[in-house]
């Protein structure tokens, strides 16, 4: 995968994140590997989609209005 494909993936996922909850949660298969690792910052890694989607699930629950952006692209 090239370095513009890997950008754009990126791109869409924020762009999706920023949807909101049900929007993330649809795409998190399409758009992350089955093997995908996750290191957050609390030092704990996530290293399963299951494991994620719960993680992004409590994230937007402690933060309902959260929202990203890609400053360097």
């Amino acid at each position: 995968m090239s370095v513009e494909e890997i950008k754009a993936l990126e791109h869409r996922w924020v762009e999706e994140f920023n949807k909101g909850k049900a929007a993330a949660m649809a795409v998190i298969d399409e758009l992350h590997a089955t093997d995908y690792v996750f290191h957050s910052s609390t030092g704990e890694d996530v290293g399963n989609l299951k494991d994620y989607r719960e993680e992004n699930s409590d994230l937007y629950s402690m933060f309902p209005d959260i929202h990203l952006s890609v400053d360097d692209s």
